[in-house]
């Protein structure tokens, strides 16, 4: 059937190309192979930038997990900072009033030091450097409360006021703890 078209279209003078396998082969070939390689190139690419995305987002959220962390353990060291000199200023206070109304203000800040020395050393057992600071941080604590606690029983045993030279002088270490704290601040860091 298709001899008889072309012996047709011959004899009316129209030329049909017929395709000739052996010219066409190789073109064809080398296009397949490169599209081939051009979608796998572009699903290596694909896979590298899905896991590279993956994990740069892993690493960022593990990076703000620690800064979390770096900022609970500043809050904390705060926390406790401030627990230490509210329970030596409600201590001293007392020793020159004598009113009792501050020694549940007193009792109440000098348990939040010691339950925010428990918080610290859980939010901090992960680091031993950290640990190493906790060692030398909780005995000033510690000092600035047994000195509330003499001052509150020196009132309490003589019924009189505690001398200016006892009440002003400074036990809580909050003067060297501050410079750690802005130090800690800048560096963003874990401290």
């Amino acid at each position: 059937m298709k001899s008889v078209i072309a012996s047709r279209l011959g004899k009316a003078g129209i030329a049909i190309p017929v395709p000739t396998g052996s010219l066409d082969a190789p073109i064809e070939a080398a296009l397949k192979r490169r599209i081939t390689t051009g979608y796998i190139v572009a699903v290596l690419l694909t896979f590298f930038l899905g896991f590279s995305s993956w994990r740069s987002i892993r690493l960022a959220g593990n990076d703000a997990d620690w800064i979390a962390h770096t900022y609970a353990v500043m809050d904390a060291i705060e926390l406790m900072t401030k627990h230490a000199i509210e329970a030596e200023t409600s201590a001293r206070t007392f020793a020159l009033t004598g009113q009792d109304t501050l020694l549940p203000h007193y009792e109440a800040a000098r348990d939040a030091v010691l339950g925010d020395g428990a918080a610290l050393r859980s939010l901090t057992a992960d680091n031993p450097n950290q640990q190493r600071r906790l060692d030398v941080l909780e005995p000033q604590a510690g000092a600035a409360l047994e000195f509330a606690a003499t001052l509150i029983a020196k009132r309490q045993r003589t019924g009189a006021a505690a001398g200016a030279s006892e009440i002003l002088r400074p036990k809580i270490s909050s003067v060297r703890c501050e410079p750690r704290l802005k130090r800690c601040r800048t560096r963003r860091r874990s401290c």
